[in-house]
């Protein structure tokens, strides 16, 4: 949803749509990048690597804090929601 989300808004989008979309995605990679030394600096087990509930799909135990997906959405969701003109896509992406 997050990268159709950055195509579609960067194809199609006025120039006022494209500025926030361009820092949400810096943002989201700074993000990635912290949440990745928090993993490497302090690694904790993430859920799948122990015996606790059911893999659906194997991956590879990266170190990441909170989940790559949830640090996506969330950084995201927040960036938009402090411009004006992409608030509410950022509510729906809260949700």
């Amino acid at each position: 949803l997050v990268p159709a989300l950055l195509v579609i808004g960067w194809l199609r989008g006025s120039e006022r749509l494209k500025r926030p979309l361009w820092e949400a995605f810096i943002a989201t990679l700074l993000a990635l990048a912290a949440s990745w030394m928090i993993g490497w600096l302090w690694p904790t087990p993430r859920p799948f690597m122990m015996p606790v509930g059911q893999t659906f799909l194997e991956h590879a135990p990266t170190p990441a804090f909170p989940s790559n997906h949830a640090t996506i959405m969330l950084t995201m969701a927040f960036s938009l929601l402090l411009h004006a003109g992409t608030r509410r896509i950022g509510r729906y992406l809260l949700l």
